[in-house]
């Protein structure tokens, strides 16, 4: 099979066929008296496993375990992969863990709508059911942000600033400690809303399936490749 036959097999361009064989993560080709490349099954097999890897785990992650398991030191190949899959494994738990506090906050009743554009500490802390002790703990934690009177350094809080503060209330009344509700407080201040972080988490999740299943099929891949593999090095023995 010439490089072209391989990459039509694949679906990638023949010069990335070439590619994965300078970075040894396909075995070498044998070459024709007049020096072309002939491919053989094995390289078919060997690419379909390095493209399924390279949609599950990415491109690098793909390289190393390709090229480990070209080299025959299908264990480490293995244990490679076992690292990138609770990388993957990890981020599920943390989208899981955001997904519920998130669903905390949205299960609750709103807060009362304020009286003005801006509340000083001691009315937002009346509106939350807290001290204002309370608040400027959550302001030293990195929480919580007040917008200062240049003349008087008194604190104020926008309605978005409320916003976060019933937001950050909701959670700790639930058990929820400051290290876990900070990247809660902060995907909600970069999505904009709850709704929209709600929206953008399901997004995410479906993001994470879909490599979870590019990643199974990477792993079959990659199980057929190194059966290839043993069966060609019984062969030569």
């Amino acid at each position: 099979m010439r490089p072209v036959d391989v990459a039509r097999e694949v679906g990638v361009t023949p010069q990335t066929i070439r590619n994965w064989e300078a970075d040894g993560a396909l075995p070498r080709a044998e070459r024709t008296t007049s020096g072309y490349r002939r491919y053989a099954g094995i390289h078919v097999r060997a690419a379909r496993a390095y493209r399924a890897l390279s949609a599950g785990h990415g491109p690098a992650i793909a390289n190393e375990v390709m090229t480990l398991a070209t080299a025959g030191d299908l264990d480490e190949a293995l244990a490679r992969l076992d690292a990138s899959h609770a990388v993957l494994h990890r981020q599920r738990q943390e989208l899981r863990d955001l997904s519920v506090a998130l669903h905390s906050v949205l299960d609750d009743a709103p807060l009362p709508a304020p009286t003005a554009d801006r509340v000083s500490i001691g009315e937002l802390a009346t509106m939350l059911g807290v001290k204002t002790s309370t608040l400027r703990v959550w302001e030293d934690a990195g929480l919580l942000s007040a917008e200062r009177d240049p003349h008087t350094q008194r604190r104020s809080y926008t309605e978005p600033q409320m916003h976060i503060a019933r937001i950050i209330r909701l959670l700790r009344q639930g058990g929820y400690l400051f290290e876990r509700i900070s990247p809660v407080v902060g995907a909600i201040s970069s999505a904009g809303s709850p709704a929209a972080l709600e929206r953008a988490l399901d997004e995410r999740s479906r993001s994470l399936s879909a490599r979870s299943r590019q990643a199974l099929k990477g792993a079959a891949e990659l199980h057929n490749y190194a059966e290839q593999l043993e069966s060609a090095t019984d062969d030569r023995h």
